[in-house]
């Protein structure tokens, strides 16, 4: 039979009540009470250290959102008063152009050139629209190049059957996205018109109080790129341009009505 071995316990260690090296050495019972309850009360510390920690993190997170959210809203700002700008700038350059001639055909040409700048293309068209004949007009083309065949085939439209024409009845930007196979422009004109690189299209509405005074026609080599910003402007400039085609009209009246007074005398 063999003899267990136990270790010797130090005899200092069993007259002060300690457990070790597996020993059941029996603590005393207010030692131990007061061992577990000072361990309960630092982990209750803890806990509450932990959801205090938690609680500042979610404030943080909070604080940091808000933060965010507000450079947001400045970046917004600032992106709206540029675009502002930009726009005034744009509309302001088309009026010092357009209004100084009172001719409805120079008024015509100075637009569509000031257009063709702002939208930084190369080719453009202004048509006239004709209550009494329900029809488009062509009074001012600028293009890289001449285009003899597109202009004959464009110098008088019906407003019914053609692209052009949806502006004047929708009063409303009209886009093109590829003239080749739009089914909304006619064969022969989408061969002429894609003479000279022409790709895309859209055609603005010119109004003056809700009247449609006529159609700016753009066309593009590539796809267009407008943002709502730039859409906005075209229809504001289209407004200041279906103005001085008021305007003008206007003047021409006035004109034709002392000239017929004065062989009347």
């Amino acid at each position: 039979m063999t003899v267990k071995e136990h270790r010797p316990v130090a005899p200092w260690l069993i007259k002060n009540n300690y457990h070790i090296y597996g020993f059941n050495v029996k603590l005393d019972c207010q030692s131990e009470k007061s061992y577990f309850t000072m361990k309960q009360k630092n982990i209750e510390q803890f806990n509450e250290d932990l959801i205090a920690l938690h609680r500042r993190k979610a404030e943080l997170e909070d604080i940091i959102a808000a933060a965010r959210q507000t450079e947001e809203q400045l970046r917004n700002i600032q992106f709206d008063i540029i675009n502002r700008n930009e726009s005034l700038e744009a509309i302001n350059a088309v009026t010092d152009k357009i209004y100084q001639s009172l001719d409805i055909n120079s008024v015509a040409k100075e637009a569509v050139a000031s257009m063709i700048n702002y939208c930084q293309t190369t080719e453009g068209a202004i048509f006239e629209y004709r209550e009494d004949s329900d029809s488009l007009d062509l009074l001012a083309v600028n293009s890289i190049a001449d285009n003899a065949e597109a202009v004959r085939l464009t110098v008088k439209m019906p407003v019914e059957g053609n692209i052009t024409g949806n502006a004047v009845r929708e009063k409303r930007i009209i886009f093109c996205e590829n003239i080749a196979t739009d089914e909304r422009i006619r064969p022969e004109v989408k061969k002429a018109v894609m003479v000279n690189g022409a790709r895309s299209l859209i055609c603005v509405p010119l109004l003056f109080q809700e009247r449609v005074m006529g159609v700016m026609n753009l066309f593009f080599p590539g796809q267009y790129n407008f943002n709502d910003y730039e859409l906005s402007t075209l229809l504001s400039i289209g407004k200041t341009i279906g103005l001085a085609m008021a305007n003008a009209r206007y003047i021409e009246q006035i004109k034709e009505e002392m000239e017929e007074r004065q062989r009347a005398q």
